[in-house]
């Protein structure tokens, strides 16, 4: 299995498919903020779920979304002087088990996930009962982004 660095903060992650993979780089006002403009980007893909009929998302931790407080989205961000790097895994439709099988418990854990295990902490869209798939959920956070991106400019 190939294994690459991220620049960023958070852990390890596994790549699958059925995993929506967000990167966003962008000018920001400021070279503080990281905490906030995660969280801001987070509610983009709130809401970009919510027109797809899946409810219940939730912030958790720094920047985790969670569902029933099972996280779906884990993110990181890079910042180079008032340049954002924001990544994020979004948990579609997968086999959560691969987790377990390649990843060692992290060192460092927020503490919604209590001791979980990452089969017992994480979930995916589809497993929390939606039917939507990484095409429609790419499509709808993509719309969010260009309108959330072009109010900015």
């Amino acid at each position: 299995m190939p294994v690459l660095r991220r620049r960023g903060g958070g852990g390890t992650v596994v790549l699958t498919p059925g995993q929506l993979v967000i990167a966003l780089a962008t000018e920001v006002a400021s070279p503080f903020r990281n905490r906030e403009y995660a969280r801001e980007i987070g509610s983009w893909c709130i809401r970009a779920l919510e027109s797809l009929g899946v409810s219940g998302v939730e912030h958790r931790g720094i920047s985790d979304l969670a569902i029933q407080d099972r996280k779906i989205l884990g993110s990181s961000v890079y910042r180079r002087k008032l340049v954002l790097f924001y990544q994020a895994s979004l948990l579609v439709d997968l086999d959560t088990s691969l987790f377990s099988r390649y990843l060692r418990y992290p060192s460092r854990v927020p503490e919604y996930r209590q001791g979980r295990s990452h089969e017992e902490f994480c979930t995916t869209i589809a497993a929390a009962g939606y039917r939507v798939g990484v095409p429609e959920v790419l499509a709808s956070l993509g719309a969010v982004m260009d309108r959330e991106l072009a109010r900015l400019l």
